[in-house]
């Protein structure tokens, strides 16, 4: 996993310069590979799956920062991004800059990905509930993941998720 997370870092900058990609084994973009078995049942030690985060460089300085999440396991690999559970304060920068560049978000619906993620039943507080983005508005997630990405990756057929 984590030769993959290195190969990615190597790549990462063709789609922004923004986003990190750190092979390190602790601290870094991988998930621990270890359970947390004090509470069930399996005690095997281990995750069947590998996971890894590539977060905006600014996520040192600040917790809610948009990225990219990728899931390896043997018949189910994953790949998503965008931002998960922001504060406050994010997510009222990301609606206040929906209804300030509408033309912007516009072209982000034009790619018709699906965005996924929690959303408020109604229009959030100091937002017009008739406004042609409302339901976007009420997002409190603006994320999209993509399944089924074992045939590209080679794992579903027998390659590693180990680094």
């Amino acid at each position: 996993m984590l030769r993959f997370i290195a190969d990615v870092g190597e790549r990462l900058p063709e789609i922004s310069k923004s986003f990190v990609a750190d092979p390190r084994r602790a601290g870094g973009s991988m998930f621990r590979i270890y359970r947390d078995t004090r509470f069930s049942k399996d005690k095997s030690l281990f995750k069947p799956a590998a996971g890894a985060q590539f977060p905006h460089r600014v996520r040192g300085k600040e917790r809610s920062v948009p990225g990219f999440y990728v899931h390896l396991e043997p018949g189910l690999c994953v790949g998503g991004g965008g931002i998960y559970h922001p504060d406050a304060e994010a997510l009222q920068r990301i609606r206040r800059r929906i209804v300030e560049k509408p033309k912007d978000w516009q072209a982000v619906r034009a790619t018709r990905i699906p965005i996924e993620g929690d959303a408020l039943k109604r229009a959030p507080a100091g937002f017009d509930p008739d406004h042609a983005f409302i339901e976007d508005l009420k997002r409190k997630d603006y994320h999209s993941m993509m399944k089924g990405l074992a045939a590209a990756t080679g794992v579903a057929t027998g390659g590693s998720a180990r680094g």
